[in-house]
């Protein structure tokens, strides 16, 4: 299969241009989509791939920009001096391609849109596109709920293929998260750009349907709470709570996804499992065992090595002394390593509870309302405000699949104080009232 043509673009985005490039048979099907994407960027230079594009093994449509080719030239020349050549060029071109293609291909077993920052400032962003995605393949990817039972879903698929893309965005501007602290604020900012730059372009024109991004954000509430998404994407408290608690929520996300996760053990003992947050920790702390790394945790600790292995008897048996003793010790000596564990929990605790939720959508809806209307939620705030807004999800987006009566009144939570004291709002209106500049 032979090369196709490229599209180029220089967009000014208010920080300067974006070059981007595309190959056409991606710009005709992103519509109007393809020539504001530059527009949603900082980035110096985006590179936009989509499936197809990978059946083409020889594609230009990762050459660079003419001043980023310029550029590495020159730094090769100065390296290589004059046998430096335009073939060595285009050597390093193909290699480029053949890396973001490889790259592409394994992100897009994974996701349909993804984006990742460039390497240094000669070498261009991505954004990966399933250019025929839907509306319900995107929410049922967000939620876990079969696209045959999304039947509330308003907008059209450009809108829904817009705000991924605007979210997607603004990742060409982050560096590869090292830890799921900065994967959650990436994701924080990327669902906050996405309901600004979605309002900006409902004034345009450009998008139709003005209940886009709280849809959206009901998706990442059902995705949240029923452990569909991971602890990174658990974005919907922050959004929902305003700027102030989100950047409470930003501080100390571990805490936030604490709450979280004693809300989603309390539903699945509801549901008969037999789960407990000091089960799931101990597991947690047996695999350094199961690994061989009783030294690891012993520094981590600040225990002996003799002390940690006396523990182990007490962590298999879940004993809530043990575990109480050691998940101290650690927390304690290493301020990090709470939200790096929280990270590990909260997505340990997802593994269980996906497969329970799919298998019985409408027996986990009921546990989480009857919970949340008994006060079983109570003593962990944000985690009731989780489940609050995975009952509103639910009830917007799929009450037939969970089983939800529409016309029952759930109540908000109680409103309460923020980091300064100052109280918030349980439910505010920050979706609607995003700006439109």
């Amino acid at each position: 299969m032979g090369s196709e043509q490229d599209h180029d673009q220089q967009v000014s985005n208010g920080n300067g241009p974006t070059a981007v490039r595309m190959s056409q048979r991606t710009y005709d099907e992103l519509g109007w989509i393809a020539d504001r994407i530059g527009a949603w960027t900082n980035a110096p230079s985006v590179v936009v791939m989509s499936k197809h594009d990978l059946e083409q093994p020889q594609s230009s449509v990762t050459r660079l920009p003419p001043r980023r080719a310029d550029n590495l030239r020159d730094a090769f020349q100065h390296i290589a001096g004059d046998s430096f050549s335009a073939r060595d060029l285009g050597d390093l071109e193909s290699r480029i391609y053949r890396a973001f293609s490889k790259q592409a291909s394994i992100f897009f077993e994974e996701d349909m849109f993804f984006a990742r920052a460039g390497f240094g400032n000669d070498s261009p962003a991505l954004i990966g596109i399933a250019t025929d995605a839907t509306r319900n393949n995107i929410v049922s990817e967000m939620t876990g709920i079969p696209e045959n039972h999304l039947r509330n879903l308003t907008g059209d698929d450009r809108d829904w293929q817009a705000a991924v893309i605007m979210h997607e965005a603004r990742h060409t501007e982050h560096d590869a998260f090292t830890s799921v602290f900065s994967q959650y604020s990436n994701e924080l900012q990327g669902d906050r750009f996405m309901i600004e730059q979605y309002a900006r372009e409902l004034a345009l024109g450009n998008v139709s349907d003005t209940n886009v991004p709280a849809n959206f954000m009901h998706a990442r509430a059902i995705g949240s709470f029923t452990g569909n998404s991971d602890f990174g994407h658990n974005t919907g408290y922050a959004i929902q709570m305003g700027n102030e608690a989100g950047v409470q929520f930003a501080e100390t996300p571990h805490s936030i996804n604490e709450d979280l996760i004693h809300a989603q053990i309390i539903t699945m003992q509801r549901m008969g499992m037999d789960v407990s947050m000091d089960g799931y920790i101990a597991d947690l702390y047996m695999d350094f065992f199961e690994k061989r790394k009783e030294d690891e945790l012993a520094e981590l600790s600040g225990f002996s090595r003799e002390q940690i292995l006396q523990m182990r008897e007490g962590l298999e048996a879940g004993d809530s002394e043990t575990v109480a003793l050691l998940h101290n010790a650690v927390s304690g000596r290493n301020l990090g390593f709470g939200t790096e564990f929280v990270g590990m929990l909260a997505n340990e605790i997802a593994d269980d509870l996906r497969e329970e939720v799919r298998e019985n959508p409408e027996n986990f809806y009921e546990a989480t309302r009857i919970s949340y209307l008994n006060g079983s939620y109570d003593d962990h705030p944000a985690g009731k405000q989780f489940a609050y807004e995975y009952l509103q999800g639910v009830r917007a987006l799929a009450p037939e699949y969970f089983g939800a009566d529409v016309n029952e009144l759930i109540p908000a939570p109680e409103p309460r104080e923020n980091a300064a004291n100052q109280p918030v709002l349980a439910n505010t209106n920050t979706l609607q009232n995003a700006p439109s500049r």
